[in-house]
């Protein structure tokens, strides 16, 4: 069974294109990575995994069967409801 499943993915940022006709599919009980370049798409593949941004075409299909979404349907601009400012900064240690 597919845990995490990303079909033909774009998002773009203004002329920028950070994602560009993505596919994912990771099975259920996976341990994966996602490794590349600065600027290649990595937090951005992983914000529109998480439903934190919104797809400009493709669909993601995020968690257990029954409980999956499309992440393209959440509202443009909404988020996880936490802001930098509900998340105090650490101290070095």
């Amino acid at each position: 069974m597919t845990e995490i499943l990303a079909e033909g993915v774009v998002k773009s940022f203004g002329r920028t294109r950070a994602l560009d006709r993505v596919d994912l599919a990771v099975p259920s009980g996976a341990l994966w990575g996602v490794v590349g370049a600065d600027g290649a798409g990595k937090t951005t593949l992983l914000r529109c995994i998480a439903g934190l941004l919104r797809v400009d075409s493709g669909r993601v299909l995020p968690g257990r069967a029954g409980q999956a979404r499309l992440a393209s349907t959440r509202p443009a601009g909404a988020t996880s409801g936490r802001s930098s400012a509900s998340c105090p900064p650490t101290a070095p240690r």
